[in-house]
């Protein structure tokens, strides 16, 4: 028998997401964000949004949609305090083919 320990299990106060925040999370705001634009083309989300609906912490928020909108996979202003984005046409081909 091997004198490994198994890893503790998840503590509450851990992501969902775990340490694949990066591309699941962004998966998971993509896909969040072409449910919305079916719903309403011309709605924004912000990034309280996302965190409350995907259980995403705002440093995971923040780097995921940095990284959609470097891809422009996203539009959002990132000067304001508070994201608010959208999903732009090449996000939503992106979606429609399964990521």
């Amino acid at each position: 028998m091997s004198n490994r320990t198994r890893p503790p299990l998840r503590e509450q106060s851990q992501p969902l997401l775990g340490e694949h925040t990066d591309i699941t999370g962004s998966v998971v705001i993509l896909t969040y964000l072409s449910k919305t634009h079916e719903a309403n083309p011309e709605a924004e989300v912000s990034g309280p949004e996302l965190r409350h609906a995907l259980g995403l912490s705002a440093e995971a928020v923040r780097a995921c949609v940095t990284e959609l909108a470097r891809q422009g996979l996203v539009e959002f202003d990132p000067l304001l305090s508070n994201i608010w984005l959208r999903i732009t046409d090449k996000g939503l081909a992106l979606v429609a083919r399964g990521l």
